[in-house]
Parts: C-alpha cells; structure tokens; sequence
C-alpha cells in the first residue's frame, strides 16, 4: 500500500472523526449533578461542554535490543537502532473551567492512528496501528505549562512476521497484527487560545500475547513531540489544581463479576529423524471468571480484592519430542489439573469512560510447579452503560513472563457505579 493511499485513508478518518466531534455538543445526564464517573453526589445539576482537539505528534526513538534478532541476528547482521512513529490523535475534552473538567484533571481521550518505522524493513516490515488514548494533568508547573501522562491502547498490523522459510532470523514477532501498548509523559504548553506545544517520553511495547510463538516483541523508547489544535476553546482556557465544584463524596463498596477467554501457544521442541525445530502447538483456550470487591477511597480511586478461577488447557498437557510424524500428539490431563485460582490485591484508577486495572496476585490453587505462583494483570475496562464494560486485559508473571490476554465483558454492582 502506497504513502499517498494512506494519507488519503487518514484525510478521509479525520473527516469523518470531525463529524461525529462537534464542538457544540454538551453532555448532561439527568441525574443529580451529572459527572463520570463518580460515586460522589452533587448537589446541582451540569451540562458539560466538550471540545474537539486533533494532535500531530512525532516519537523519534531506539528499538530496544531484547532478543538475538534485534541484537543483529538478522539478514543485515547489523542491531536495530533508530526508530521513528508518527501519529494523528483526534480527542475531544470537557472545555476548561467546568466541574468535570476539574474532577478530571483536563482529561481528555479520543481515537489515534500511527505508522511506525523501526527500519529493517525487509525483515519486520513497516507497521501502521490504531488505538484508543486517554491523558489527563499531573500537575500545574506554570499558568499555561503542566506536564500530563497519557496512555496508547490499540492493534497494529503490517507486520512482518517469523517463517522458518522466508524469514527465519525474527524471533520477535510471530503475527502480522499485534497488540500496542504505549505510556507517555508529555510537558504541554498552551501557546495560545487554540494551539498547544507538548513534549515529553515514550514507552511503547508490541507483541501478540502468547497467541503464537515467538513472542518476545518489540521495546521502543523515545521522545515525543506535537502539536494540537483545539476547536472551540474559549479564551479563559486555564484550569488550576484547585476547586472541584460542591461536590459531597460517600466512601462505599463496589463489586464487580468478569468473566473472560483468549487463546495461547506453546513453544514446543520437535526433534526429528534428521533435525530438530521449535514449533508452536496447537491453541489452547483460556477461560476464567473473577470477582472482585472494591472500596471507593475517592473519585478516581479504588482499592480491594479479587478472587480469580482460571481455566487453562495448556496447562500440564505433555508430548513427545521424538515424535516423528508430522502432527504432534498430546497428553491431556484430567480437567482439575487444569484449574487454578488465586487471590489479587486491586488498584483501579478511574477516569471517564475507562478505568485502568493493576492486580497483583498469588494462586492459592497451583496447576503446575514450573511455574512461579506470583502473578499480576494489567487491564483496560471500557464501559459501555452505567454497570456494563469491556475488560480487555494481560496477566503475566513474575513482572516479565507473559501468560495470556484477558479478554471480556464485566458487571459491576452497588451503588457507587458509573
């Protein structure tokens, strides 16, 4: 696919994003003070008046050199180095000076798009993703200068991809569409009524999640800069750190049931007649189902427990590596060598539209010895009504061995819901 095709392709999502953003569209929902999400009440009823922001930005970094490949076990012999990404954002944030804009922080969230240099094209190709992003301030350094963190949650594809014929050296990536995961802190300066300068850092991770193997990724760490334009921003458009509105906030207990499935492979060595070979198994499913009970410390915080059931049909599943034939043959073990479960301690950071997840967990029910019982999980909850969300999200061990997604849907009760 050609340069010019896909600027056309973003031209024509930008006309579309601008449509469907207008910038004279307020949000009110009827009920006592309206802001989300927050179990707090307030004690006068809002309309809030959105703004729409589109951001070009620019991120010139170092791929991170993690595994052989990247190290220069490649077709160039030479490491990977320099990598370059450019992104077009379009967002929309509550306009400065309103209650929900200082509850959050000058949040702001929206659709982005990217396409991704890592050089080496012949080997790992010239990737393009898009995602969902959310930012909000950290803190005020000057009347018009603060420093924000955002986060990047999306897919990228165009990848190319490990084949033990055609490129057999990428022992990076093994799929032509992965998950992107970036964070970044950005320094924005308000240079006018309608322009803002940001500058700041990137982390950004690719990789499919266990969903085929090899599967150690790519790392990149490098400088962000970019500049917004903001539709409809009035002259007054200074948020300070102080003054949430009258807002009377009641502490309570929320709990929430997810119930989620994914799918994994299994780096399996193959030994056969003439030569060996690290193959991928066949997929195993994943399902599990947790609950969890939170307590509201504030608006933007809950912390509790989880209880978590996981079913993994990976797990204890033997073979023979000398196996000549063709297709490997597996040993299943009876279904109860296959269940774990485990407690979490839960850390939820909420924000309008999504919340982000950490756990940090221990299996009280163990399904294999080779592993470390010490797990955690990262998730995005996305939510769809007041009580329903998406959970898409990642469990690893030990802070570095991946595991599997978590991909599903969550209920939440009580009353200091969304």
């Amino acid at each position: 696919m050609s340069f010019r095709y896909n600027i056309r392709l973003i031209a024509l999502a930008l006309t579309v994003g601008l449509s469907l953003f207008r910038n004279d569209k307020t949000y009110g929902s009827g009920i006592e003070g309206y802001v989300e999400p927050t179990p707090g009440v307030f004690q006068h009823k809002v309309e809030e008046k959105f703004i729409t922001r589109i951001t070009y930005e620019f991120r010139p970094g170092y791929v991170a050199r993690t595994d052989s490949f990247l190290k220069g076990n490649n077709y160039a012999r030479q490491p990977f180095g320099f990598a370059e990404s450019h992104h077009l954002k379009l967002s929309f944030q509550a306009a400065p000076g309103t209650l929900f804009s200082k509850l959050y922080a000058s949040s702001y969230q929206g659709i982005g798009i990217s396409y991704n240099d890592l050089g080496h094209h012949h080997e790992i190709g010239m990737p393009w993703g898009i995602y969902v992003f959310q930012g909000a301030r950290i803190v005020n350094l000057f009347p018009v200068f603060s420093l924000f963190y955002e986060w990047n949650f999306g897919i990228s594809s165009g990848w190319l991809y490990s084949h033990k014929q055609l490129n057999p050296y990428n022992t990076s990536i093994s799929s032509r569409t992965n998950a992107y995961l970036n964070v970044n802190l950005i320094f924005l300066w308000s240079i006018s009524r309608t322009f803002d300068l940001s500058a700041g850092f990137s982390l950004t991770h690719f990789s499919n999640g266990n969903t085929r193997q090899p599967n150690s990724g790519v790392n990149i760490i490098s400088g962000n800069v970019g500049l917004t334009y903001n539709f409809g921003r009035d002259i007054e458009f200074h948020d300070s750190n102080s003054g949430r509105g009258n807002l009377i906030f009641s502490k309570n207990m929320v709990y929430e049931i997810v119930a989620f499935g994914s799918w994994k492979r299994r780096g399996i060595l193959k030994i056969g007649q003439y030569t060996s070979e690290v193959v991928n198994s066949k997929p195993f499913g994943i399902a599990g189902i947790s609950f969890a009970a939170m307590y509201n410390m504030n608006h933007r915080l809950r912390l509790g427990a989880a209880l978590d059931l996981v079913y993994d049909a990976s797990a204890n599943v033997t073979y023979d590596k000398y196996q000549y034939a063709p297709k490997l043959e597996y040993h299943i073990p009876p279904f109860g060598k296959r269940v774990s479960a485990g407690i979490a301690a839960k850390f939820d950071y909420v924000m309008p539209y999504f919340t982000v997840s950490l756990g940090l967990g221990i299996e009280t029910l163990r399904v294999s010895e080779d592993y470390s019982r010490f797990y955690q999980s990262l998730t995005l909850k996305t939510d769809l009504t007041e009580r329903l969300f998406l959970n898409l999200g990642y469990r690893i061990r030990d802070f570095s061995l991946p595991s599997f997604l978590m991909l599903g849907v969550g209920y939440r009760f009580g009353k200091a819901y969304r």
